[in-house]
């Protein structure tokens, strides 16, 4: 009511929102546009049909999917992948160290020297000063200890590291005063006897030699060597990082002129028999996943045939590793090709079935010659780990796919015994 006395008229709505404030609204159109949106749809347990048939494709399924995911896991995290990635080698001029383990089965200790050289034209005479010697009968068996043909400038670090050497306490030679009968030296006095016998300093040998070693003890003599004899040679060089070739080759190695070249008597060459097997050739340290394609090669000389000239064509490519764990390796890798050039003419003949006549003139030099090249290039291998997101997302494939194809299967099953006449059995199941 006014001040004029007059009642003043209540709005039409008024009671419609007083009644309505205390009531719950209504629900808004874009929370019925969300529920549109839901595609994981419900069914009441009354329209829901279970078969035993859809039970065992369930459980298969979860089996299936548990394995799978396992597998990948263990690809994921266990195993490792590589990389590799090709560059220019930016490391030429430094040193190459080459790990060699072959035995000659026809050859004693005596006969067996390794001469190395180089494009650069450096020549290095019996590199076996970090090799060790093991004297093989003829039926392969050892006879005695290893020993160090010249133990001067032996690197035993990098020794051990290579061969894993037990302590010294086996027979080595007399070194540079060894008898044209192979005798050993079995003792520090031995060594010393023979030196002074022959009028020889001893120098460092006295220092280096194993004989002379602290805690020494030496074993029962083993005999002079016999011809037919083996010897298996182990150890390792170091050579310039340039193009050359490694050789055990028949003959006295000399440099005249400039020039390497080997003295001996032609008419002793065919008994030079080079028969040999390989156990392992590298080219620097050992990284996961290398391949030497040259361990546990073999090559017997046949009586046909004879003896000759075996060449192996390596090309080193240098190669950085690199781990899981950040670790780094300078190393190589190598590709192998190979060739057996005989003795004489006629024995070429035999082997490459050509008739023509030969003379029988001594045309190669019987030996072992390892020729190696390097690659400009520089290959980079890392091993990388797959990424978790990467991981997650194979997991949701595996789990959706198996279970959508096992859906599939079933309705088709399902469907398809309704439509051949059975509401129960294998196809359309058994309800429950």
């Amino acid at each position: 009511m006014t001040e004029s006395g007059m009642r003043r008229r209540a709005p039409m709505n008024a009671g419609a929102w007083g009644a309505d404030a205390d009531k719950p609204k209504a629900p808004i159109a874009s929370a019925k546009v969300l529920e549109r949106m839901d595609v994981f749809t419900k069914f009441h347990d009354e329209d829901k049909i279970q078969t035993s048939r859809g039970a065992s494709m369930a459980l298969f399924s979860w089996v299936l999917v548990l394995v799978l995911l396992c597998s990948e896991a263990y690809e994921a995290f266990l195993t490792s992948r590589t990389k590799e990635h090709l560059v220019v080698d930016t490391s030429l001029g430094d040193k190459l160290n080459i790990t060699l383990d072959m035995t000659f089965h026809a050859l004693t200790c005596a006969d067996v020297h390794v001469d190395a050289m180089d494009v650069a034209g450096d020549n290095q005479m019996q590199v076996e000063h970090n090799m060790l010697k093991q004297r093989l009968s003829s039926q392969g068996e050892r006879i005695g200890f290893p020993f160090l043909e010249d133990p001067t400038d032996f690197d035993s670090k990098k020794a051990d590291a290579l061969l894993g050497a037990a302590p010294w306490d086996y027979c080595g030679s007399c070194f540079q005063a060894r008898t044209h009968t192979g005798a050993c030296c079995n003792s520090c006095q031995d060594l010393e006897q023979a030196y002074l016998t022959q009028g020889l300093p001893m120098g460092k040998i006295k220092t280096t030699a194993p004989q002379c070693l602290p805690g020494f003890q030496a074993p029962a003599p083993s005999g002079p060597m016999q011809k037919g004899e083996g010897c298996n040679l182990k150890g390792f060089m170091s050579v310039n990082k340039v193009a050359g070739n490694f050789h055990i080759a028949f003959g006295d190695s000399v440099v005249k002129d400039g020039r390497h070249i080997h003295q001996f008597i032609p008419s002793e060459a065919p008994f030079f028999n080079v028969s040999h097997t390989i156990q392992h050739v590298s080219f620097g340290d050992e990284y996961p996943g290398r391949v030497n394609p040259l361990d546990g090669k073999v090559k017997y000389v046949s009586s046909t045939v004879g003896t000759g000239l075996f060449q192996y064509f390596i090309k080193v490519i240098p190669t950085h590793y690199k781990g899981r764990a950040g670790e780094a390796i300078r190393t190589n890798r190598i590709s192998v090709t190979e060739r057996f050039k005989p003795l004489h003419k006629e024995g070429e003949a035999r082997l490459t079935g050509d008739s023509h006549a030969h003379n029988d003139q001594t045309s190669v030099l019987p030996g072992v010659f390892f020729i190696y090249d390097l690659s400009p290039f520089n290959v980079e291998v890392s091993t990388v780990s797959v990424p978790f997101s990467h991981f997650l997302v194979k997991l949701c494939a595996i789990a959706g796919g198996v279970f959508s194809i096992s859906r599939l299967l079933d309705n088709v099953f399902y469907y398809s015994g309704l439509f051949l006449g059975k509401g129960t059995g294998f196809l359309a199941g058994t309800p429950r």
